[in-house]
């Protein structure tokens, strides 16, 4: 969480796949990531989430997923919130290629991919998704 760089040092925040792990503090942009990126740096933020706001763990996916896992994966409108007023020309939207990435994923022969395979047929659509966020620092 506390990143050893100066303020003001990068020119753009690109990060796949990780924020979610690390950023779900409501404050985690403005007072760890923000200093670190100067004014009107790119930001480029893509990780997993959610379709809609879980409270409980699914019945169909408890096999798959623990309380940890909601407790990272949340819907768009919650990353609105926590994103929107910190970054200018703040864009949020799924990530099209979200079904091409996951089959390219699942066909190959890494293990975590095969571990995979049966947590997607069992979501089939309904709860998982990737966001892309796009936007300036102020």
């Amino acid at each position: 969480m506390a990143l050893p760089f100066a303020n003001d040092y990068f020119d753009a925040v690109v990060c796949i796949d990780s924020y979610h792990f690390f950023a779900t503090d409501e404050n985690y942009f403005d007072e760890k990531l923000r200093p670190l990126l100067k004014k009107n740096s790119d930001v480029v933020l893509t990780f997993p989430g959610l379709n809609y706001e879980i409270s409980t763990v699914p019945s169909d996916m408890k096999e798959f997923w623990d309380d940890e896992c909601l407790s990272k994966w949340h819907c768009i409108e919650w990353w609105r919130e926590r994103l929107e007023s910190s970054i200018s020309n703040f864009k949020i939207d799924k990530l099209e290629c979200f079904d091409e990435s996951w089959r390219d994923w699942l066909t190959c022969d890494n293990p975590y991919a095969v571990e995979d395979r049966e947590m997607m047929r069992a979501d089939g659509g309904k709860y998982m998704v990737f966001f892309k966020v796009t936007g300036k620092t102020k």
